[in-house]
């Protein structure tokens, strides 16, 4: 740790009399109570090109001086000259006590060179104004910290002894040329509080890229459960397959009791309220409830049990409510349908189902 002291010559800087000190000093608790963290993760960007920026592991009880920490968080950002860290809101920072106390609650810092604040996006404010570049005095007298020039900055030899701080990898670094600074607020670190315990969760750095097509495969219906038999009737026939016909919901059922298997004919957009089984007993007549929206109007489906295919649909738009009951003719071979409305006024119908004609209608 360097301190600001009365020193005077070639250098405003002395060092701290012992190590054990600096650590001292830099342990002390933060306003409000409170254990002092030994390291904290920041996100880091660069001022000058906001589509490079990296989340690193910073050692705060490191005996690196602040300067040569901003060097080093510089490279990692592909910048030359690094000498200021600024906030988002355009403060600067100082010191590694300001990283503990006066900023613990800030996530995101702008690295930049000499005195050139913080480059926002479109759609944010503007920065504070920033002070002068004068080194607060970290020493416990009263004594006015002298300022740094540029100069001496340059001229200070990095000790290879000190311990670095732990950044990130080169890979870790993102590069989006579609990066602002509203995306760096919006992936900034959830808080929550967990038995006592504040934990941080942060976002990932990578991201997977958005497909929105739909996947290549597709579900299946495998098996329905249950059977419609409280308020119908007519519900229930043997094919000459040996498969139990019935229905439940939107869906009509075949099931094979030897193989333990079922088939399905899921052609309605509404619960099927009747069923009826051809003379030939290949074809089945269903009619389903009045829904909302155009394709779910009541209406009649004729179909086959053996492709469970459609083969007509006739009655859109004619019935009120439903269609409650539907009959085959038996003494032309199937050729005419009745069908019974579920309204009020319970009107009967007779289609010549193969081309969809309207017969005539009873009330």
């Amino acid at each position: 740790m360097w301190y600001g002291g009365t020193t005077t010559g070639t250098s405003a800087w002395s060092r701290a009399g012992t190590r054990k000190q600096s650590v001292a000093e830099s342990d002390a608790p933060p306003p409000g109570g409170g254990k002092p963290a030994s390291g904290r993760v920041i996100r880091i960007i660069n001022n000058m090109d906001h589509s490079i920026q990296c989340r690193v592991l910073l050692n705060l009880r490191t005996t690196q001086p602040f300067e040569e920490v901003l060097e080093d968080l510089g490279q990692v950002l592909k910048m030359s000259g690094a000498k200021r860290m600024y906030t988002i809101t355009g403060q600067e920072v100082r010191s590694f006590s300001q990283l503990r106390n006066e900023f613990a609650d800030v996530e995101t810092f702008y690295l930049g060179s000499l005195m050139v604040a913080p480059a926002l996006s479109p759609g944010v404010s503007a920065p504070l104004p920033i002070e002068s570049p004068i080194r607060r005095s970290r020493s416990r007298g009263n004594v006015a910290a002298a300022p740094l020039s540029e100069d001496m900055r340059g001229r200070r030899a990095r000790s290879k002894s000190r311990p670095r701080v732990l950044y990130a990898p080169e890979g870790e670094i993102v590069r989006n040329s579609d990066y602002t600074l509203l995306e760096v607020l919006k992936e900034e670190p959830i808080r929550v509080t967990i038995r006592g315990l504040r934990r941080t969760f942060y976002p990932p750095i990578h991201h997977a890229p958005i497909d929105n097509s739909p996947p290549e495969k597709k579900l299946q219906l495998d098996w329905v459960y249950g059977y419609r038999g409280s308020d119908s009737r007519r519900n229930l026939w043997v094919l000459p397959t040996g498969e139990l016909l019935y229905y439940v919901a939107a869906v009509a059922i075949m099931y094979d009791r030897d193989e333990e298997s079922q088939r399905h004919y899921i052609g309605h957009t509404e619960d099927i309220q009747c069923m009826e089984l051809h003379p030939s007993r290949e074809l089945v007549a269903s009619g389903q409830r009045a829904g909302r929206g155009r394709r779910a109007q009541a209406h009649v489906r004729i179909w086959s049990t053996d492709t469970l295919q459609t083969l007509h649909v006739f009655g859109m738009a004619e019935f009120e409510a439903g269609v409650s009951a539907v009959a085959f003719s038996q003494l032309n071979g199937g050729s005419y349908v009745l069908a019974v409305d579920a309204g009020r006024e319970s009107i009967l119908s007779v289609w010549q189902w193969q081309w969809g004609h309207l017969l005539g209608k009873v009330a």
